[in-house]
């Protein structure tokens, strides 16, 4: 029994045996390379195996990590071992290669492949450029080289003309082989000619051909090239028939040019005139010639730089030959006579000139930069302090001093118009001395447009719509722009007032948007500029304006608290306080500030001027007030000193309006007295408003007034 079982144990053992060896195998599918030199490696590419596990079979790809093999040290055939590994079970098979000895790879020959110059003129050299040789093995194996000048055996210039053999040596292994190339050298010839310079191209019949200023131009093969002159022998044709038309006829000359056994031909035109338009034509080039001149001279004159006048010669310095005109393309800076007037920044102005006479009419143009003065230096503002507004109006004023532009805070120069629909500042006569005065005290100038009756038509159309406003405002803000101003008072008089120019009901709104837009242009130019308005002083204000809607644009609310009497009763213009007159300083603020503006943006009226009417019946002067006059008329201030002077005229107190009147008890005058000034500028103080305004700076020679406001407002800003 023990024996049957141990036959039937090695049984099993064989059948699973067979089992295994029948379900796993492994055999060479692809060959890889399979002839090698000693001191090669064994290369994988190419081999696969055809593997089979557990009756699965599929095809691998020989890589190192299969086999173990170093260089091949000697030659002989030589036995790969290969082993495969794949979830514990290891097939093994061998791959059987060829081992040849290591045979030398020589230089067998090499030829040229891609070629460069080939063509070449007589002096110049072998260029290596372009030129490739390929080499080839004794392997079979092949390789590009670039030519180098070392490779050649010419490196000289060619020094004769005709076909020339290069020959291109290379040298591998101590091996070296030859190529050759053939070139062609030419001989260095004249192949074109041409007019450099054109000499007389003008003539009547009366005149042979004359190449005396003529030079041309001869370009050789090598393409350098050399000045030549014809004779006139060597043209056609060298005389010309009568012209007796008005306009020239163009004769085209023929000329030839000889060199060796080159000739080569030139074509130029000329112009033959008849005998008038001959001299027509001497004229002119004469012309053209002085003018060029004069060109000259005035490179020299004109600089590219500029801070003083520019002295730029007339027609009589040329003798009257020519008219010179000169233009300017910003006259404001640098006038067409050559005055120059310095803005803050740099500013390039071109200079055209004109030269006319009977044979020509000649522009040239010169570029010059007028140098700025720099930026201007303003003084700190504030806005817890109350300020001065001074109103300059060209109408009467002389011009400020430094000193009294010092009192103030900001210059209201006016009048700038509304022409046309935009800002013309056209009647401005010290435009320029007052942009001279803010640079020398730092005083702040807004420009001031519109003004009382006539002067304010052109506002209802400028600002009837959005287009209508945007083109005055664009206007505006070129003009404060160009001049570096600080901002725009808008003197209005007044929006909607029926029956006064081209005033319509729309007006009321639309002064609210111009103001509104004015303040967005200004904003999105420059910070710190400054929007201010002249209203009316009278109580009627709802009439005219949006007051709460125009002030979240404006500034400053300038209050024309002067002009408020009745026509035809002695009464104040301009008094503080209401008493029994029906306007007041005092009332025009509140009102004001009832409608919606914001007290600091309120700035009241002082005059510096006074009224004069004549009393209808005489009378003390202290009881003048309240009697009937005549019209009155304005008076200034300088005026009213001097008939102080006179004891027949009576300063008189009005205690319950804050006012003074002169009177004689024949005529009656009212205006504002240094105390005035002073009760103005303390309810500055008192209702925290943002300042007091004067109209007008020319109206108080003596300056009187001004120097009170200024001594007083400096205390109130000190806090006494």
């Amino acid at each position: 029994m023990k024996k049957i079982l141990l036959v039937l144990i090695m049984a099993l053992v064989v059948s699973l045996l067979g089992c295994v060896s029948k379900n796993n195998s492994i055999e060479l599918k692809e060959k890889g390379k399979e002839e090698y030199y000693v001191g090669e490696r064994f290369s994988c590419e190419g081999y696969t195996l055809l593997v089979t596990i557990d009756g699965k079979t599929k095809k691998v790809n020989l890589d190192e990590t299969m086999v173990n093999v170093d260089k091949f040290q000697s030659e002989g055939e030589k036995k790969i071992y290969v082993e495969y590994k794949e979830n514990g079970v290891i097939l093994k098979t061998t791959i059987i290669v060829m081992v040849k000895p290591l045979e030398k790879i020589t230089l067998e020959s090499i030829s040229v492949k891609e070629k460069g110059k080939i063509e070449y003129l007589v002096g110049e050299k072998f260029d290596v450029n372009g030129y490739v040789i390929e080499c080839i093995y004794s392997d079979k194996s092949k390789e590009e080289k670039t030519v180098t000048l070392d490779m050649i055996d010419y490196v000289d210039e060619f020094k004769e003309t005709g076909e020339k053999i290069i020959t291109i040596s290379y040298t591998s292994e101590d091996v070296t082989k030859t190529a050759q190339v053939k070139i062609n050298v030419k001989a260095i010839e004249p192949v074109k000619i041409e007019v450099k310079q054109v000499g007389k191209d003008y003539y009547t019949y009366e005149y042979e051909l004359d190449l005396t200023d003529y030079i041309f131009t001869v370009t050789y093969s090598d393409g350098t090239t050399k000045d030549v002159k014809l004779e006139k022998g060597n043209c056609t044709p060298t005389s010309f028939e009568e012209n007796i038309t008005d306009e020239p006829i163009e004769t085209v000359i023929t000329g030839t040019y000889v060199e060796g056994d080159k000739t080569l031909t030139v074509t130029f035109t000329v112009n033959v005139y008849s005998e008038w338009g001959y001299e027509e034509y001497v004229g002119m080039l004469e012309s053209l010639e002085l003018s060029e001149k004069i060109y000259q001279d005035l490179c020299d004159i004109i600089p590219t730089e500029a801070t003083e006048k520019i002295n730029l010669p007339s027609s009589k310095d040329y003798g009257y030959k020519f008219t010179l005109l000169y233009s300017s393309s910003n006259a404001d800076v640098l006038s067409p006579t050559g005055n120059v007037t310095r803005f803050d920044d740099d500013k390039v102005v071109t200079i055209t000139l004109t030269i006319k006479n009977e044979y020509l009419e000649k522009t040239y143009t010169w570029d010059v930069l007028i140098k700025g003065l720099g930026p201007v230096i303003l003084r700190p503002w504030d806005n817890s302090k109350k300020h001065i507004f001074g109103y300059f109006y060209e109408g009467t004023s002389h011009l400020m001093s430094e000193d009294d532009a010092r009192r103030i805070d900001v210059i209201n120069y006016c009048f700038a118009r509304v022409r046309n629909g935009i800002c013309d500042i056209s009647e401005l006569k010290y435009l320029n001395e007052n942009i001279k005065l803010r640079r020398s005290t730092g005083v702040r100038m807004v420009l001031s447009i519109g003004g009382g009756g006539k002067d304010t038509y052109g506002f209802s159309d400028a600002c009837l719509t959005q287009e209508s406003r945007k083109v005055f405002i664009d206007s505006m803000m070129e003009i404060l722009k160009k001049y570096n101003l600080d901002g725009f008072d808008i003197d209005w008089e007044y929006p909607s007032w029926e029956g006064l120019g081209d005033s319509k009901p729309v007006d009321k709104a639309n002064f609210t948007l111009l103001l509104k837009e004015l303040r967005e242009a200004l904003d999105n130019y420059k910070e710190g500029l400054l929007l201010t308005a002249a209203l009316i002083g009278g109580v009627n204000v709802d009439r005219f304006y949006e007051v709460s809607e125009i002030n979240k644009y404006l500034d400053f609310a300038h209050i024309m608290t002067y002009d408020l009497n009745n026509s035809g009763v002695a009464s104040h213009h301009s008094n503080p306080f209401k008493g029994n007159r029906a306007y007041s300083a005092k009332s025009a603020m509140d009102t004001y500030h009832d409608g919606g503006m914001d007290y600091n943006k309120i700035v009241i009226g002082a005059a510096f001027y006074g009224k004069i009417s004549k009393l209808k019946a005489p009378t003390t002067p202290e009881q003048a007030l309240n009697k009937a006059t005549e019209s009155a008329t304005t008076i200034h201030y300088t005026a009213i000193v001097e008939m102080m002077k006179d004891s027949k005229y009576v300063k008189v107190f009005d205690q319950s309006t804050g006012a003074y009147y002169l009177s004689d008890g024949e005529y009656f005058i009212t205006y504002d007295d240094p105390q005035a000034i002073i009760t103005k500028c303390r309810m500055t103080e008192q209702y925290n408003l943002g300042g007091i305004m004067f109209w007008d700076y020319g109206s108080d020679a003596t300056g009187t007034l001004l120097r009170t406001m200024s001594a007083e407002i400096s205390m109130i800003n000190s806090g006494r």
